[in-house]
């Protein structure tokens, strides 16, 4: 329990810790913006950061954790700098928080009650696990020359090796620390010293539209509360293990579900805007001109939700990049992207083939260490898992489905329009399914509800994967015989 007791304001509004802890967090991080832009230096800056965000800590949790985090932070840095040249420390990093990271996953699984907020330590400590690893992985890029990087890398390198206080200030930035985003530490470093992009909103200079996106951003996230706080109680997942849900039709249980989901994301949605308003408000948000529309600037640095995107996804892929974007983008560079590389001007044909090879490997992996980052809940697993099959599943449909549709020449093509619809649909459904684990955290409870809309996901994930066997058996069998055929008729001539 936190140094601040929540009991009084929880009797008074009503509301429960796991609304109020993430909304005092987000609070005083637009309080804190006015005196931290005034902050004479990046030094400063710094220490106000990590200053503001242990007390912050502290009060909605307990010293223990602030301690274990700052010892955690202190060994991934002294890990990063020692060993910087070496490829597998940020494959050690990577292992030492998330092992960290797991314990106190652990803790709060076995040794908290049900009863117990789900809003605790872990949820700065996820975002903290974020922050270290790309700083490791982005110093040990700076040992290496640029052919090696790519160029996405090639600007996220880091080549001078930062203070503990630069790092410490980058852990903790206080708009970001609670509930995130994660970013990049040359993003925040060139941020605190008013370079780079941000030299355009450095002392009194409000460029157009800050306020604006910014007004828009907070209104987004207030309505997500009020819909999640007035539908939450309607719409359950629980209810669907009653057995009044067992007198709904199959339909009626799947629009049930479908609709709780909806209401479920809300609470995210809420939580990412108001951490993204933050943001903007005391300059990190910003990220250039925007190049679409000539003397405008985009704020969307720290998005870490595009909602209609989501809603309006035509495949998994679409859905998965526009949710948790920055976890997204962590997940890609720290894991994906390690493993199955992206192509380079100097590199050989056997490592291009090796990186292809490795792509499905890397998806499986990227889905396995994204569940264990969020927890050991049988859950977690089971939506994972289902999440890595719907996105093996698309590549599937793109393969065998989509160009019968998308090429002009096909008698489909008319129904191009049809085809993308369907997508929708077969998404919003595929994706809301796989999230019943991750909201009901227990394997039998996950297995119930699934089992209740008869595994009709799984099924058809089981079904798809069998014809993309027999299909490529078959066009197989199809290549051997034109070949031998060929081989034949060669033969004859001879």
């Amino acid at each position: 329990m936190g140094l601040v007791d929540l009991g009084p304001l929880v009797s008074l509004t009503g509301l429960s810790v796991d609304v109020l802890g993430p909304g005092l967090a987000l609070l005083s991080s637009y309080v804190l913006a006015l005196p931290f832009a005034i902050l004479p230096s990046a030094a400063a800056k710094n220490a106000f950061s990590v200053a503001t965000s242990g007390l912050i800590f502290m009060a909605l949790f307990n010293v223990h954790g602030l301690v274990q985090l700052l010892a955690l932070s202190g060994a991934c840095y002294f890990v990063s700098i020692r060993f910087r040249s070496s490829s597998r420390m940020p494959v050690f990093v990577l292992a030492l928080s998330m092992a960290v990271l797991g314990m106190n996953h652990l803790n709060a699984q076995f040794f908290q009650d049900e009863l117990s907020p789900r809003f605790d330590q872990t949820v700065p400590m996820m975002v903290a696990v974020q922050k270290m690893t790309t700083f490791a992985w982005s110093i040990h890029d700076g040992t290496k020359s640029d052919k090696k990087l790519s160029k996405t890398q090639q600007s996220l390198k880091i080549s001078t090796v930062p203070s503990i206080l630069q790092y410490l200030g980058f852990i903790f930035f206080y708009p970001a620390f609670i509930l995130g985003p994660s970013f990049h530490f040359n993003t925040y470093n060139d941020f605190v010293n008013n370079s780079g992009q941000f030299s355009l909103v450095s002392g009194r200079n409000v460029l157009p539209g800050r306020w604006v996106y910014f007004s828009k951003t907070v209104t987004i996230g207030l309505v997500c509360v009020v819909i999640h706080m007035f539908a939450s109680p309607i719409l359950m997942y629980d209810f669907g293990l009653t057995d009044a849900f067992l007198g709904y039709s199959f339909l009626e249980r799947c629009g049930y579900l479908l609709a709780s989901a909806l209401v479920q994301q809300c609470q995210f949605f809420s939580a990412w805007k108001l951490a993204e308003g933050a943001c903007i408000l005391c300059g990190f948000g910003f990220n250039g001109v925007d190049a679409k529309n000539a003397g405008s600037y985009k704020w969307d640095r720290c998005e870490n939700v595009r909602i209609w995107e989501i809603e309006l996804a035509e495949n998994p892929r679409m859905f998965l990049s526009a949710w948790n974007v920055q976890t997204a983008l962590w997940l890609r560079s720290a894991v994906y992207l390690r493993l199955a590389p992206e192509s380079l001007p100097d590199q050989t044909l056997e490592e291009a083939r090796e990186a292809k090879a490795n792509a499905s490997f890397a998806t499986h992996a990227t889905f396995l260490v994204s569940a264990f980052w969020h927890g050991f809940y049988p859950g977690f697993y089971l939506t994972f898992i289902t999440l890595s099959f719907l996105v093996s599943a698309n590549r599937i449909s793109r393969k065998w489905i989509r160009p019968l549709f998308h090429n002009p020449e096909s008698k489909l093509h008319s129904f191009l329009s049809v085809y993308h619809v369907v997508g929708w649909a077969v998404t919003c459904i595929g994706m809301n399914y796989a999230t019943v684990g991750m909201q009901m955290k227990r394997f039998n409870s996950a297995m119930i509800l699934w089992r209740r809309i008869y595994f009709s996901v799984h099924i058809a994930l089981v079904a798809l994967t069998l014809l993309d066997i027999v299909l490529g058996a078959l066009g197989r069998s199809k290549k051997v015989a034109g070949t031998g055929k060929t081989a034949g008729k060669t033969t004859k001539t001879e």
